[in-house]
């Protein structure tokens, strides 16, 4: 017979015809040749139409065979079956469900076992528990040239946001649930390692839970909604724990300054048609522990005058932190690290949207001046793919007057201005001597290379 992109054959035996026509359940092989691909089983089929019995599915143009059953159109993703070989034992019953058990199915270079129950209808509605080793999905998002797309922009960590719009349109091709066990799983951007997901669909909406996932070399549960009903949104609320943070930062952000193993709580939920516009929609909250770690491109050490320092790095032991966002920027105001010789304090923006942070530092050295502490604000300033790092002066300047002179009355402020000038090395009469005494003494550290350190002038 014609259909859309050809001819089918149909090689139907029922050994037994009148047992067949009165009802009995008889054997029955079926070979059928289609456009892309070929269909074969070998059961038994009553005259309701209900079979039971092996079914082998082979395509070598999954998109030409769905379109000969009039599912043009259907653009199928790399790694989840353009080429597709599937068998097990299947059951038909005459309310449209499909039952495959011992089920085994090669989708292009991925292998998957299980079961599956799939009711026909519009769209289908599927159930499935499928096991997996190593899935490659890495080309998920590339768009077959036989569905008159093309591939994806990839946004850099310089260009921004990808601007191209989101195709969510998968997410009505069916209703039901999928819970999958494998042993890794390579997306477009992110690996997972051996991870238990649910992924359930009704009307447009996903929602994958994670029971855990493997991620960035720790384990997160939780959840992640994609919502096309009204326009596309993505939300989630996801714990983690001993995830390299690292890792996580560099695939999510490009920022690959800060490493250690951390854990936390994130919520959030994006809106738009782009990944740039979800970016600049961002809203949500959570909080960051790390335990050990590093922090490259300041070494806090020689900022300080401790030493020869670690070469351009600064190690911590501890570091916590929450933040709140909204309308796509990040604000923290509560960031706190601890380190052998210091404690540092944070607070700033991180503008997610635009990729830029305005973040102000602040270590205070804990053995110095009497126990008391001196304090070095660090400013970083610009694109979080190359930001400015330098020495806030005029933070020090106005810390270290309010602190000399704060709360002292007029017949002490001359020793103390004198205390003051005996440790600088000059003579200091008012305030204004003092801030500019610190300068100077500020510029004098700055040439022995204290501040050249983080590319300050």
């Amino acid at each position: 017979m014609a259909v859309p992109g050809g001819n089918m054959k149909v090689d139907l035996k029922i050994p037994d015809l009148p047992a067949y026509a009165s009802g009995i359940a008889t054997p029955l092989q079926l070979a059928l040749t289609a456009p892309g691909g070929e269909v074969g089983f070998d059961g038994v089929v009553n005259l309701a139409g209900e079979m039971d019995g092996s079914v082998e599915i082979k395509t070598d143009n999954t998109h030409k065979m769905l379109a000969a059953f009039g599912q043009d159109g259907v653009a199928v993703p790399l790694g989840l079956g353009r080429v597709a070989d599937l068998s097990g034992h299947m059951t038909y019953t005459s309310e449209g469900l499909i039952s495959l058990r011992n089920m085994m199915a090669q989708l292009d270079h991925n292998r998957f076992s299980g079961e599956a129950d799939i009711v026909i209808s519009d769209p289908p509605k599927v159930t499935a528990r499928l096991t997996a080793g190593d899935i490659d999905l890495s080309e998920y998002n590339e768009v077959s040239a036989a569905t008159g797309g093309g591939a994806r922009a990839v946004s850099s960590s310089d260009s921004g946001w990808s601007t191209t719009p989101i195709d969510a349109s998968a997410l009505a091709l069916a209703n039901g649930e999928i819970r999958l066990t494998a042993s890794s799983i390579a997306l477009p951007d992110i690996k997972l390692g051996p991870s238990d997901l649910t992924l359930s669909l009704d009307r447009s909406r996903a929602v994958l839970r994670m029971n855990p996932a493997t991620l960035f070399s720790g384990q997160v549960n939780g959840q992640v909604v994609a919502n096309n009903r009204n326009g596309l949104s993505v939300g989630g609320k996801l714990s983690a724990q001993d995830v390299d943070i690292r890792q996580a930062l560099s695939t999510l952000a490009g920022i690959e300054r800060l490493s250690g193993a951390g854990a936390g709580e994130f919520e959030f939920l994006g809106v738009g048609q782009t990944e740039d516009q979800i970016m600049r929609s961002l809203s949500g909250k959570g909080h960051l522990k790390v335990g050990q770690g590093v922090i490259s491109g300041f070494d806090l050490d020689r900022l300080m005058g401790r030493g020869k320092g670690t070469g351009g790095t600064t190690v911590f032991n501890s570091l916590s932190a929450s933040f709140t966002i909204d309308q796509g920027v990040l604000i923290n105001k509560d960031l706190l690290m601890s380190l052998d010789n210091f404690r540092a304090d944070g607070a700033g923006r991180v503008n997610l949207g635009a990729r830029s942070l305005d973040y102000l530092f602040t270590p205070t050295a804990l053995r110095a001046n009497s126990g008391e502490g001196l304090s070095v604000p660090v400013r970083i300033v610009g694109p979080w793919s190359n930001p400015s790092i330098k020495p806030d002066l005029s933070k020090v300047i106005e810390a270290a007057a309010e602190g000399q002179l704060k709360g002292i009355e007029d017949d002490t402020k001359q020793k103390v201005l004198e205390k003051v000038g005996d440790e600088l090395g000059t003579t200091v009469t008012d305030t204004e001597s003092v801030e500019d005494a610190l300068k100077n003494k500020l510029e004098e550290e700055a040439k022995k290379g204290l501040l050249k350190l983080l590319g300050g002038d």
